[in-house]
């Protein structure tokens, strides 16, 4: 298992890998989680009219965890663009418009990340929901933290994609940011998730 290098590269003084990252890392948890409560019922005495249900819904998890791995690792390349672009020279004014232009469509990017880990964010409550109501009941604990990391995916991921284009020129293609924040609220809330 790699999470100590994972939390251990968090640690350290660099700004990647940082809280998108973590976001995805969050979900990926979630997933696991929600695919392990279904695994643990398909096959149970006593769940049979379920079983159908949470094998979809452990095929489903694997993959959504699958996924939010490698958006881990395309945060922290992300993000790394966008702080070599912002290396690069401004003495003359060529050099910024060619600055500015490479910081623009880096942050574009970096963007982009948190927002494909937002939309896995819904996937991963609706697996959170399908367990903690059709699961094993011996793990409806385990559903109820794949619903709170889920939660924390949502919160975390709209936080840095709002850091990563404040003060950019990027900041227009991101869309509405703040109707983001509320539909997740909102989603998160119906499904009576504590926030």
């Amino acid at each position: 298992m790699v999470r100590r290098g994972f939390a251990d590269a968090l640690s350290m003084g660099s700004p990647a890998s940082g809280g998108g990252s973590v976001a995805a890392y969050c979900g990926a948890l979630s997933a696991g989680l929600s695919s392990m409560v279904a695994n643990l019922t398909v096959g149970k005495k006593g769940y049979e009219k379920s079983w159908e249900e949470l094998n979809r819904a452990a095929v489903q998890a694997q993959e959504a965890k699958d996924a939010l791995l490698g958006l881990v690792d395309l945060d922290t390349a992300a993000f790394n663009k966008v702080m070599d672009a912002l290396r690069l020279p401004k003495t003359t004014e060529e050099q910024t418009l060619l600055r500015d232009a490479a910081v623009g469509e880096a942050t574009k990017e970096a963007t982009r990340i948190p927002f494909e880990v937002l939309k896995l964010g819904r996937t991963l409550a609706d697996l959170a929901t399908i367990t903690a109501k059709k699961g094993n009941r011996n793990s409806l604990s385990d559903a109820g933290v794949a619903a709170l990391a889920a939660a924390l995916l949502f919160v975390l991921a709209t936080i840095e994609r709002r850091e990563t284009t404040r003060g950019h020129a990027a900041a227009a293609a991101t869309g509405s940011l703040t109707g983001l924040i509320a539909k997740a609220d909102t989603f998160l809330r119906n499904r009576n998730v504590p926030l």
